[in-house]
This record gives C-alpha cells, structure tokens and sequence, in this order.
C-alpha cells in the first residue's frame, strides 16, 4: 500500500479534534472532546454553541473559499477532497452566523461561484481583519456595509 505524504488525504493521519468545534485541540484518547470542554460539560457546551468559526481558505491558483463552519479543519479537509489543487488555511475567527451572512453579502462583487472569491483588495483586507479576530472582522464588515 502506498504512502501518502499529504494528511488531509488520509482521514486517518488527521488528529481527532474536539467536536465542539470552538477550541480546535486533539480530543483526548475515547472521547469527542479534549480535556478542557470534557471538564466544562454539557451547558458549556450548549452556551457556546452560537459560534460559528468564519474561515478563508485558498487555492495554488488563488481562488478563496470564504464561509462559515464549526470544524475548521473538518471544512479544510471536505474541501481538499474535492480539489486537485493544494489548500491552505488563510485566517478564521469565531463569530456569530449573521457576521457570515454579512459577509458574503459585501462579497457579492468578488464571488467567482457559490463561496469561491477572487483575491480582490476588499477580500484580502478581510482576511487581514478576520487575522486581527472577531472584533475587527465585525467593525471592517459593518463599516463596508453602511458605505
């Protein structure tokens, strides 16, 4: 059996991340979520469940897939499947959905297909923003959106 050298091609080489999708650590060995959200409980869980995590991921060629999820690395390795090229993580923060749907909607102008971006100036000052976290993706989109 051959080898594969690239992990988002193989399912297994990828850790098991906590399903709570909010905290992106390994989950510990028999659960579905690390020692952290394990000890919060279920409530926590419940109170945090809200969030989403906004993420951009782009391409080889340059195309960036902009959109909302609750396992970033789940989105990037759904994503890979279907993609002959090379995909990397540009930024993400949390965020509540209507952020996401905000989002898209100031895209509009950039959008290639679905959730597919050119590497426009206002996308690429969005991924600077969403870098800076969720205070400043909120700012950047509200002011984008009252001009």
């Amino acid at each position: 059996m051959k080898t594969l050298e690239n992990p988002f091609l193989d399912p297994n080489a990828l850790p098991n991340i906590c399903v709570s999708g909010h905290c992106l650590q390994t989950a510990a060995p028999g659960s579905h979520y690390c020692q952290a959200c394990s000890k919060r409980g279920k409530s926590a869980e419940l109170e945090l469940s809200d969030d989403i995590i906004i993420y951009a991921i782009q391409t080889e060629s340059g195309p960036i897939n902009i959109g909302a999820t609750t396992s970033i690395e789940r989105r990037l390795t759904d994503l890979q499947a279907g993609n002959h090229e090379e995909l990397r993580v540009l930024g993400h923060c949390l965020a509540r959905p209507n952020l996401a749907k905000d989002l898209l909607a100031i895209l509009g102008s950039d959008k290639i297909r679905g959730k597919w971006f050119t590497r426009s100036a206002m996308v690429s000052q969005v991924v600077l923003h969403m870098k800076d976290g969720t205070k400043a993706l909120q700012k950047y989109i509200t002011m984008k959106a009252l001009a």
